[in-house]
């Protein structure tokens, strides 16, 4: 075996399936230097970002299933593996992504399935993944219930500026204001003309006209500017209850960064 190949290989692995099994082949082809490959693997799988220890970990499976399908005598890389990867996945639970949590539980169900370890090893292998698979777990469940929380909020956001968009109260305001000041040109229009009328009955049902009209625009001026005012405050308190549930939210963020910060 070329240990300069094999250590370039190591180096130069990805996640891409085909090199994933170009490695597993080449160590596969060198049963009888097993313990030393395991040992190089052992050496990346800790060295690497903890990122990237998913990589390593993709290309033990494969070595392992590479040797189970091949059902040499002796299992060489089973062996030689078997004895790290205690160790291994202890390293393994620095990951911050639960996916590659997920992939090694899903690596360990395969062993099982194939029962290319004893049971009780496996559940082993499990108990040591399992505590920080609940961390991330819980950790994913808060931070999910945070956006759903800032999404409800953006929801009612929304729907406030578009009834605020669409509020016709201010609009009314206009219209009666405008009324009234048509009725301040016709009453001064029927002043300067009030010693042309020849019937005081008739000039006395027009200002009564006027002064009805008045009323009636008047009050409805009136009613429009409650029912603005009383808008606004209710657009006060529901936009305070908005900004608390904010900044609950956000403290509830801040909370959750810093414990994501100790555990660092």
């Amino acid at each position: 075996m070329d240990l300069n190949q094999l250590e370039c290989l190591l180096q130069q692995l990805t996640e891409a399936k085909d090199q994933i099994l170009k490695t597993a082949n080449y160590c596969s082809a060198y049963p009888e230097s097993a313990t030393q490959i395991a040992i190089m693997i052992e050496n990346e799988f800790i060295q690497t970002r903890k990122d990237k220890k998913r990589i390593y970990l993709y290309l033990i499976h494969q070595i392992i299933l590479d040797e189970n399908q091949l059902k040499r005598q002796d299992n060489p890389f089973l062996k030689a593996f078997g004895g790290k990867l205690k160790k291994l996945l202890g390293d393994f639970c620095i990951v911050d992504d639960i996916k590659d949590l997920e992939s090694a539980h899903t690596i360990i169900k395969r062993w099982d399935r194939d029962q290319i370890f004893h049971p009780s090893f496996t559940s082993k292998l499990k108990s040591i993944l399992q505590p920080k698979y609940d961390q991330l777990k819980q950790q994913q469940e808060t931070f999910n219930a945070l956006n759903q929380t800032d999404a409800s909020a953006n929801k009612v956001l929304q729907h406030n500026i578009q009834t605020v968009q669409s509020i016709e109260q201010s609009h009314k305001i206009y219209k009666h204001l405008k009324q009234l000041a048509d009725i301040d040109s016709k009453t001064l229009e029927f002043n300067c003309s009030y010693d042309k009328f020849d019937e005081k009955t008739t000039s006395n049902q027009e200002l009564q006209g006027l002064i009805e009209e008045g009323e009636t625009c008047r009050e409805q001026l009136i009613q429009s500017i409650i029912h603005l005012q009383q808008f606004y405050i209710d657009m006060a308190i529901q936009g305070e209850n908005l900004q608390s549930d904010y900044y609950q939210g956000m403290q509830k963020k801040i909370d959750y960064y810093k414990e994501k910060k100790r555990e660092l």
